[in-house]
């Protein structure tokens, strides 16, 4: 349990640190010098201290004993299905031009709150709500603080301009095949099946 939490600290902590430039400004400068790339170093010490994180949460999860909280209805099953394919055209539409990023100001963190949200509906253990309900918690403060610093990663020619449909038909397709891989996937890589 407690390198569960650890690990769900070390991850979210530094995930918070982008949403506070003037502090990662400081990092960033007290790193510089004329040997190396201090943005590049950054990205690799964020990297490599979220990768930590991941790690830590996945053994400590791992060696919880299970607490159930409730036995899920089957048709939560089946509203995750339906739900999850719209996270994952979010998650992907965050990263490249498209007409969605029109109409959702921040489709990585709204997608991550979809799939945590419909994680925890079909995952009655403490285990599982405490971790999906830590990325639905991030992400919800996450975009609460990028909109009270007005801070939006995407363009403005990629929030407002129009951008031809084949980029938004190319970003579904992405997510599809990225969906069906997880479903196909999900059992050997997670020990559940998605439908049983």
């Amino acid at each position: 349990m407690l390198l569960f939490i650890l690990g769900l600290i070390i991850f979210f902590g530094i995930h918070m640190l982008p949403f506070f430039p003037e502090y990662r400004a400081q990092l960033i400068e007290k790193i510089d010098n004329d040997m190396i790339d201090a943005e590049g170093l950054y990205k690799v010490i964020f990297g490599v201290i979220s990768l930590l994180g991941l790690i830590f949460i996945g053994i400590g999860k791992g060696s919880m004993e299970f607490v159930g909280l409730w036995s899920t209805p089957i048709f939560f099953r089946y509203i995750t299905v339906v739900l999850i394919p719209v996270a994952f055209i979010l998650m992907v539409a965050a990263y490249t031009p498209n007409n969605i990023k029109r109409y959702v100001p921040h489709p990585m963190l709204t997608g991550v709150i979809i799939w945590g949200a419909t994680h925890m509906m079909v995952n009655g253990d403490v285990a599982a709500i405490i971790l999906f309900g830590s990325f639905v918690v991030y992400s919800v403060v996450a975009i609460k603080l990028a909109n009270r610093r007005q801070y939006n990663k995407n363009s403005e020619q990629d929030t407002q301009e129009k951008i031809p449909v084949v980029k938004d038909a190319i970003v579904i397709g992405i997510a599809m095949f990225g969906f069906l891989l997880l479903l196909w996937l999900h059992k050997p890589l997670f020990g559940r099946a998605v439908f049983l």
